[in-house]
């Protein structure tokens, strides 16, 4: 092994046990917090029957707020460095930092300059290590192969490169899309660049299945739905998604499943196999906090990846090289994670190339690692959405707070006469504080707002505080 990968190991086991002593430390010091002991018992406000969530506008409206609200204001027009960003929808970087046990792939790619051209659909090793965990999600040994697999540049763009790649194979000027609103506003955008678009509402506990299914017909093309029912943070069951995709196969519509926002990788997964009109997608920017890396993958039909080739050897050229090692360590070690391994075996290495020069030691340390930053994510993140949500519940004018399910944001109505737009500029003007409105998702009725709960911990508790202040002074 040369000396430079032994300098770069013996680096990240010393990381490792940095790690691991300030993942116990955090959590004993959030543990010793006031505001944790005094209001665990906590009672939500009952609040308004709300029905079906409803929007007056066509959805293309929203992404001109979404745009608005990225390009023009958040992070130009109310710019300041003290701002409190309570509007990402995804883990702060500094405090859920990505995992010592992966950083290191990246570094050993560049060590071995791994950074050159590959196959547009992905690197074989990596493809064939997303197959045997999503073969364990399934619990099923040998359905998906290699050859199910496509990684992509992450999912907003990888969903726009399927739909119009659907329209290019359909041979149409326009797909039919059926989707819920409120939704992810790229998302939104992407179905009605690629034609009509059939909405149906979500209700505070998701989607109502049966009516989904009795909506899917010949004349639908594609049925999209997401994992987390953005922005809501609720799941549809692996049951009902078995359901739904069975009546899209009768039909001939395409059913696109977007798994974004699960709970960070734990034992969540939704699970339901694909068929030649289903397609599975997955990103990491949410699973392991690295949005700004854009990887991801979907699962398709052996032939229709083959044909997508042609597409992104178009369209893009393919993934970015370098982080397929980091693909193939995250999905052995959640594989490993689902089937409840503690122990690293030599049977274990033998799956892996020999050009990573690995052994037991090294690859049982790495995996102790992931195994603990996982755990450590999940249980931090589940503690601040509880903090959030005590203060939420205790300040004036909050209507309903609905706690998700899965991903990193809790959903809030608040009583104000004015829109969940304006709302947001007279708390960022006045306190500093940037939450994410609901008009910007797809909701116009009602001053619902999204607050993502996966900051700084002591950033998180200010700020929610201060939009309690608002609040109370709207009432002086």
């Amino acid at each position: 092994m040369k000396l430079e990968i032994v300098e770069l190991r013996n680096r990240y086991y010393k990381n490792y046990k940095k790690s691991s002593e300030y993942q116990k430390g955090f959590i004993k010091n959030i543990e010793l917090q006031n505001v944790w002991e005094e209001d665990d018992n906590y009672k939500i406000n009952e609040g308004l029957e709300l029905g079906r969530f409803t929007s007056y506008y066509q959805p293309s409206y929203y992404k001109l707020y979404f745009n608005k609200f990225f390009k023009e204001d958040t992070y130009n027009k109310y710019w300041r460095e003290d701002n409190i960003l309570l509007s990402t929808g995804a883990l702060d970087e500094n405090q859920f930092p990505l995992f010592d046990s992966l950083k290191y792939t990246i570094e050993y790619a560049m060590a071995k300059n791994w950074y050159g051209y590959s196959s547009c659909t992905g690197r074989d090793s990596a493809k064939r290590s997303i197959a045997l965990l999503e073969n364990t999600v399934l619990q099923k040994q040998k359905f998906y192969t290699k050859d199910n697999v496509c990684v992509i540049l992450g999912v907003t763009s990888g969903l726009a490169d399927v739909m119009h790649f659907i329209k290019k194979k359909k041979n149409k000027g326009k797909l039919v899309t059926l989707t819920h609103i409120p939704s992810y506003a790229p998302f939104i955008a992407t179905c009605e660049e690629c034609g009509d678009v059939k909405y149906f509402s979500m209700d505070e506990d998701g989607i109502d299945v049966d009516r989904i299914i009795s909506a899917i017909n010949s004349n639908i093309d594609v049925l999209l739905l997401t994992g987390d029912l953005n922005p809501i943070g609720k799941t549809i069951s692996g049951e009902d998604l078995e359901k739904i995709s069975k009546v899209c196969l009768e039909q001939s519509v395409y059913f696109i499943y977007d798994r974004a926002g699960r709970k960070n990788g734990l034992n969540d997964y939704e699970a339901f196999q694909i068929h030649e009109k289903a397609i599975i997608m997955e990103s990491m920017s949410k699973k392991i906090s690295v949005p700004g890396m854009k990887i991801g993958y979907f699962l398709a039909e052996k032939e229709f990846i083959d044909d997508f080739y042609e597409y992104a050897s178009t369209y893009y050229g393919g993934p970015i090289s370098f982080f397929y090692l980091l693909l193939e360590f995250d999905s052995m070690f959640t594989a490993y994670y689902l089937e409840g391994k503690e122990k690293i075996t030599e049977e274990d290495i033998l799956y892996y190339e020999d050009t990573y020069d690995l052994n037991v030691e090294w690859l049982q340390a790495s995996y102790e690692n992931y195994v603990n930053s996982l755990e450590f994510n999940h249980r931090i993140i589940e503690m601040q959405r509880e903090i959030c949500c005590i203060i939420l519940a205790k300040t004036p004018r909050v209507k309903k707070i609905i706690k998700p399910k899965t991903g990193v944001n809790v959903f809030v109505l608040i009583d104000y006469d004015k829109t969940s737009y304006q709302f947001y500029e007279e708390l960022i003007q006045s306190k500093g504080v940037a939450i994410f409105p609901g008009i910007c998702s797809g909701l116009d009725k009602g001053c619902w707002i999204r607050i993502t709960i996966s900051g700084e911990y002591s950033k998180l508790v200010k700020g929610v505080r201060l939009i309690s202040d608002f609040l109370s002074e709207k009432d002086k």
